[in-house]
């Protein structure tokens, strides 16, 4: 801490400091109110970028909830008929809760510097912080594994790379594609977004045709594909 302030109070001797007190307060008096309001308006702004990161990381919440729900499979599909292609779980804590702990985010934030790629602070990288932030127990990401007969076996993201084939890496592919492209159509506003992402595949001609399994080379029906 520099100042003229701090510097003007160590050229006094501590025996004269209290004879001199009563004349300081008097002069610091304006300097504490302009302190007071400085703090006041930091504090604005704070709540200010708590309350819109709530909002986004609310926002990005809804948004894996939707993915789920638009990943749901049409009739027709065996065992998999209806069923939801991502499973995406999460537990969340309350609206005080998080309300704290997205300040805590944004605090660590404004004190950290900036001296790596890991330590941005653009927009994007305090949203994720707060995503974060709101699922304290993590999250847990499962997928229905494409084999021939369509059975309900489910298994997390993080083991895909070990067990799904090359094919079934191709199939969930292209599922997860349909499911992104609704999310974009409903996030556009587009009507009918919000209840399917699985329509009809054509060609060129416009003739219909079943989409097939890449990993097992099973016809699926032609109405699954993306809209």
């Amino acid at each position: 801490m520099t100042s003229p302030v701090r510097s003007h109070l160590l050229g006094v001797a501590r025996t004269d400091m209290p004879g001199l007190a009563a004349e300081w307060e008097q002069a610091l008096r304006p300097r504490l109110r302009s302190l007071d309001d400085d703090l006041a308006t930091i504090g604005r702004h704070r709540s200010g970028i708590v309350t819109r990161l709530s909002g986004m990381v609310g926002e990005a919440l809804r948004t894996l909830r939707l993915a789920q729900r638009l990943s749901e499979l049409p009739e027709g599909l065996s065992d998999w008929s209806g069923q939801q292609f991502l499973r995406i779980r999460f537990d969340e804590v309350d609206d005080a809760t998080l309300l704290h702990e997205l300040g805590e985010v944004v605090d660590r934030t404004a004190q950290e510097r900036t001296g790596n790629a890991r330590d941005r602070r653009d927009g994007m990288s305090l949203l994720l912080r707060g995503v974060r932030a709101a699922m304290p127990k993590g999250v847990r990401v499962e997928m229905l594994k494409p084999d021939a007969v369509l059975r309900t076996e489910r298994l997390r993201v993080s083991e895909i790379r070990d067990v799904f084939s090359g094919g079934q890496q191709l199939t969930a592919a292209i599922v997860l594609y349909c499911t992104m492209a609704a999310l974009r159509a409903t996030s556009a506003g587009r009507a009918g977004a919000r209840t399917r992402a699985f329509s009809s595949w054509t060609t060129p001609s416009g003739a219909h045709r079943p989409a097939t399994c890449w990993s097992c080379s099973s016809a699926w029906p032609a109405r699954w594909a993306c809209s």
